[in-house]
């Protein structure tokens, strides 16, 4: 029987992949190993589930689950296992690594010290001897082969949605008010550029709208930096969601919506993206972020958040609606949770 060792981060992503995972393929195959200090998002106890603190006796279990896994999926190549991975060069061929994001980015946003820079020496080590990158987005794989001299294959899967799509089926009602929900971003993390969005939705502010931003996770200073802004541009029309929200509410939020602007200058928050899409709402992305060109390969309308200081208050919100039944069409079909299933066998088969 193979042995296929998962090593994960804790987030909502980590509670709804587990469950999928073990629902779809056989629980004996595979262990997961949540990083953590807590269990902050609720990653549900079961027998092939183990949470792993960075000291102390938990670390022996860990490096002897490493040796003896057939396969190691690594959820992200964050700082916390970078050590771990670089003392042990010999198990990287039958490492598979899922990019997230940050951790590729990380080449890019580092403070440059001692620290970060010996980081680094370390992780362009453990990617050049990689055996397989993983990411739906063939942009992020040629960034990964730019930034790090590494020949590892390209395999395609992704994350199941926290949110489920078939379940997003909600009253419309809400299409007949006339008031524009805005959602700017999808968290604290200051790679939103929440502050510019505000400034160019700021000619608007005299019209019937409200502006929704997510602020329940990432960093509290710059969580408390945009609530400041977003008031004092637009008072009362302006709306942070600080508290963590279960899927099936945050969902019936992203229902609400009318307009999603995300100014992220990387691949970010393309759970709330494709979900939103789903929806039928229209949404603006940076143009020169790697989603942008993923997102026009499989024929899917996004717009540019650049271009958004020359639009109308009418051009700002109009989308058509024959380009927004394309575009639930296409996430439906391309990222339903068969075709996940049917990617990530292939993984696990290779």
């Amino acid at each position: 029987m193979k042995k296929i060792v998962h090593l994960l981060p804790n987030s909502v992503y980590t509670v709804r992949f587990i469950d999928f995972m073990n629902k779809y393929f056989p629980k004996e195959e595979h262990d997961f190993l949540v990083v953590c200090e807590g269990n902050s998002f609720k990653v549900n106890k079961q027998d092939n589930v183990f949470f792993i603190k960075k000291k102390g006796k938990d670390m022996f279990f860990f490096h002897k689950e490493l040796f003896i896994a057939d396969k190691i999926i690594l959820h992200g190549i964050f700082t916390e296992i970078v050590p771990i991975l670089f003392i042990r060069l010999g198990i990287l061929k039958k490492c598979y690594w899922v990019i997230w994001g940050g951790d590729l980015y990380y080449h890019e946003t580092r403070v440059k010290s001692f620290r970060s820079n010996l980081g680094e020496f370390m992780r362009r080590i453990i990617i050049k001897n990689m055996g397989v990158i993983i990411t739906n987005n063939e942009g992020e794989y040629e960034l990964a082969r730019k930034w790090y001299p590494t020949k590892a294959r390209h395999m395609k899967a992704f994350y199941p949605s926290p949110i489920v799509y078939e379940d997003l089926d909600f009253d419309d009602d809400y299409k007949e008010k006339s008031l524009i929900t805005i959602l700017v971003g999808n968290s604290a993390n200051p790679t939103n550029n929440h502050i510019e969005v505000l400034n160019k939705l700021l000619k608007f502010k005299d019209e019937d709208i409200e502006i929704i931003a997510p602020l329940s996770y990432g960093e509290k200073e710059w969580a408390k930096k945009v609530i400041e802004t977003g008031e004092k541009l637009f008072g009362d029309k302006f709306k942070p969601l600080v508290d963590f929200l279960p899927p099936a509410e945050y969902a019936r939020i992203l229902n609400s919506v009318d307009i999603a602007v995300f100014n992220h200058n990387r691949q970010q928050a393309l759970g709330n993206i494709k979900t939103l899409l789903y929806l039928g709402k229209k949404v603006y992305i940076r143009k020169d972020v790697t989603t942008w060109d993923y997102f026009e390969r499989i024929g899917i309308t996004v717009y540019d958040t650049y271009g958004m200081d020359k639009l109308s208050f009418e051009e700002f919100v109009y989308m058509e609606e024959s380009l927004k039944a394309k575009n639930r069409e296409i996430i439906g079909r391309e990222f339903s949770e068969e075709r996940c299933r049917e990617l990530w066998e292939i993984i696990f088969n290779s």
